[in-house]
Order: C-alpha cells, then structure tokens, then sequence
C-alpha cells in the first residue's frame, strides 16, 4: 500500500512540474512578445514626430529635457527666502504683553511680521501654556 502511495505522489508531484515547465515556457514567450512589441514601438517614434531619423529624434528629446530643467531652476530662484527675523527682547515683551491682553497668537504673529511658530515658542517660554494632565 506505501508504494502505491509514493507512486501516485510521484505522479503528482512530477505533473505539478511539468505544468510549472509549461507556465515558465508560457511566461518566457509573453516576455518576448513584450520586448518585440517595445522595440517596434520606439523604432517608430522618429517617424511618428516627423523626424526621419533616430539621432535627430534623441538630439530633439535631449533639448526639450534640458530647456525643462532649466524651467525648473528659474522657478526656484524666482521665489527667494524670506530673510529671518531677529528676535529682540523688545519684540519678545510685545509678543508676550500683547498675548496677556488676550489677542490671538495668530493675529500676533501678523502684526510682529512673525511665523505662528514663532509667537507659540515665546509663549511658551514665557510660560503662558497650560502643562498638560496625564490621562490615565
């Protein structure tokens, strides 16, 4: 009875690999059709542009990339940073006034010309912030 068994695993197993063997040979051949189907496709760019051959198609790609990346650098330098501000004692007593008299941090860091982050950092320097309770 074990040898019938280990028969018809062994016939299991060895239809299960030639099966696997038909998949691989399958996936090889759709690999090829997709590099064949690819190389056509590029080779007939040139054409489809208007350019008559390849060297001046890449030459014209090559062009149109670097005149993009020059767009991009130009668009960087047409915003510059904003210069940062240095924080005086002075507008640090303003900031902290003005938050006791009860204004909004928002509306203080707009009239100091200030980042939000900023007036919040001084405040809590200041130590106007409430410290949290642990939650249990």
């Amino acid at each position: 009875m074990k040898k019938s068994n280990n028969k018809s695993i062994g016939s299991i197993v060895g239809s299960k690999l030639a099966e696997i063997s038909a998949v691989e040979t399958r996936l090889n051949a759709l690999r090829q059709e997709a590099s064949n189907t690819l190389t056509s496709a590029l080779r007939a760019l040139p054409a489809e542009y208007g350019f008559s051959d390849s060297e001046s198609f890449i030459k014209a790609v090559r062009n149109a990339s670097k005149s993009a990346k020059s767009t991009r650098k130009a668009s960087k330098t047409a915003k510059p940073r904003k210069a940062r501000v240095s924080i005086t004692p002075e507008i640090r007593e303003k900031v902290v006034a003005e938050l006791k008299a009860g204004a909004a941090p928002l509306a203080v860091a707009n009239s100091n010309s200030l980042s939000l982050a900023t007036v919040q950092n001084i405040k809590k320097a200041a130590g106007l912030v409430k410290a949290r309770t642990a939650s249990a």
